[in-house]
């Protein structure tokens, strides 16, 4: 199965206004894509004071729920990756395991975008 992209969990209906949106992201920008009382929310931060910016709301498509499932797989997968090598990146982010689980979401939104 192909990898869904965060374009996919956007309903078709709202896909251009999506792709305006996102035109006014910004290179100091930082992205936080999350479903929340049934529509998707983008919320563009400012890097680095975190303030938000702009935010947004779209209908999710059918296959929303299958993406945002996707992204907390990956977002596993890479921190299982990087703590096994024994690099010592895990432990900058120790704080963040065991956290309610509004958090832990929180962190896996941080993953889609920076990696962390």
């Amino acid at each position: 199965m192909a990898l869904l992209t965060p374009r996919d969990a956007i309903h078709i209906d709202d896909l251009d206004r999506y792709d305006e949106y996102m035109k006014t992201v910004a290179g100091n920008n930082i992205l936080n894509m999350y479903q929340e009382n049934q529509v998707i929310k983008v919320d563009i931060h400012e890097y680095p004071n975190d303030n938000i910016v702009r935010s947004a709301e779209f209908k999710p498509s059918p296959q929303a729920d299958a993406y945002f499932k996707q992204d907390a797989e990956m977002a596993k997968e890479f921190l299982a990756q990087h703590e096994s090598f024994g690099d010592g990146s895990h432990e900058s982010r120790a704080e963040c395991h065991g956290l309610p689980p509004d958090m832990e979401d929180a962190r896996s939104r941080c993953f889609q975008f920076c990696g962390y």
